[in-house]
């Protein structure tokens, strides 16, 4: 597995850089998917002038932020996801 990793293109380069983005910049849509430990809700920018751009925020639940094992569990699978998502060439 250790040499799969290094060969694959997926983890060469550098890191990838994330946009921050505050709560009061985000207006929340409808739930459009959940999982164990995240909710999945469509969104738009307050300052956005595109509105038509689809987007979407994935927030761990609070239940998940009760103990510290399950915040773990799921902050570290939501920073899995976004390095990944990050990393994707798509458009």
């Amino acid at each position: 597995a250790e040499s799969i990793v290094k060969e694959s293109p997926l983890f060469q380069g550098e890191e990838p850089q994330f946009p921050v983005v505050e709560a009061d910049e985000v207006v929340l849509g409808k739930k459009i998917g959940e999982g164990g430990y995240c909710v999945v809700h469509s969104c738009s920018l307050i300052d956005d002038p595109f509105q038509d751009d689809c987007l979407a925020v994935k927030s761990i639940k609070p239940k998940a932020k009760l103990n510290r094992s399950s915040f773990a569990h799921a902050a570290a699978d939501l920073a899995n996801e976004a390095y990944f998502l990050a990393k994707l060439d798509h458009p």
